[in-house]
């Protein structure tokens, strides 16, 4: 785990409360036009579930968080509040802004004239529309990162929606990628129901027998006594949710992410180029 992780769980083994005057992870957003203390939060149910967490362990880092989250949405739903963010005068838009979204599509702009699409087409549509979130964002001296979702425990569309990010990452320079589902996944990648008690991990956070429940029985969300999700719409956990911290953790991780390349800052409303030749890939 990175340094913000890192950084976060000793302040939450500590038990510290005072969220003001924390200041900001350093080598922040350091190219960026925005304000250096504040980040946004795209997501469906996985972001929904781990939001609450991912906005505490952000203030601890110095950031305060807009999150534009609910489950069973898809990249185009979020459009309407991409484009109003963009549009904020420079000082008011955030620096980073994750995107975490694993393919669903259940909702109308899914759905063009009630159609049900192929995964294929899904596909395409989540890289039409990611592509739209990295050049309106870096149109607007934001930086992207990519969140990818964390290993899942049926035949799902979440391994070619996280190759999708990838690819958009190693096309636009100035995009970052991270691994949030590594802290709740196994070692070598796959799903994991149940992982060994972290040190901040006790009983209150459901530790048993020196294992906690990080995912929900449907192998995909994190609630651990989830059972009724329809259309991928998820309700607030009624107990301790590990799985949840453990993946807000690693989306913190993004808050300092470095982009693949350095972005200059370039006059408002132009986009960014292809990746040239020979130019790192994603992380």
């Amino acid at each position: 785990m990175g340094k913000v992780g890192t950084r976060i769980i000793v302040a939450l083994v500590a038990g510290l409360g005072a969220l003001a005057g924390v200041a900001p992870g350093a080598g922040a957003s350091q190219w960026r036009v925005g304000n250096e203390r504040k980040a946004a939060l795209f997501g469906d149910s996985l972001a929904f579930e781990a939001a609450g967490d991912f906005v505490f362990s952000a203030r601890l880092a110095g950031y305060g968080v807009e999150t534009h989250v609910f489950g069973g949405t898809a990249p185009c739903d979020w459009l309407g509040d991409l484009a109003e963010l963009a549009a904020r005068p420079p000082a008011e838009r955030p620096a980073v802004a994750l995107i975490e979204f694993t393919g669903n599509a259940f909702t109308s702009c899914m759905r063009p004239g009630g159609a049900t699409l192929s995964d294929d087409e899904i596909v395409a549509a989540y890289e039409r529309d990611g592509a739209t979130f990295v050049t309106g964002l870096l149109g607007a001296g934001i930086r992207p990162v990519f969140a990818l979702a964390p290993a899942v425990d049926h035949v799902s569309l979440v391994p070619r929606i996280n190759d999708t990010w990838r690819s958009l990452a190693a096309t636009y320079p100035g995009v970052a990628v991270i691994d949030a589902g590594i802290p709740v996944e196994a070692p070598d990648g796959s799903f994991a129901r149940t992982l060994p008690c972290a040190g901040w991990e006790g009983p209150a956070q459901g530790c048993a027998d020196g294992a906690v429940v990080v995912r929900a029985p449907d192998g995909t969300h994190f609630c651990p006594t989830e059972t009724l999700i329809i259309d991928g719409v998820v309700g607030m956990c009624p107990v301790a949710s590990p799985g949840a911290v453990r993946y807000a953790l690693g989306l913190a991780e993004g808050l300092n992410a470095a982009p693949v390349t350095p972005l200059p800052l370039r006059p408002l409303g132009v986009t960014s180029p292809g990746r040239t030749p020979g130019s790192a890939p994603g992380a």
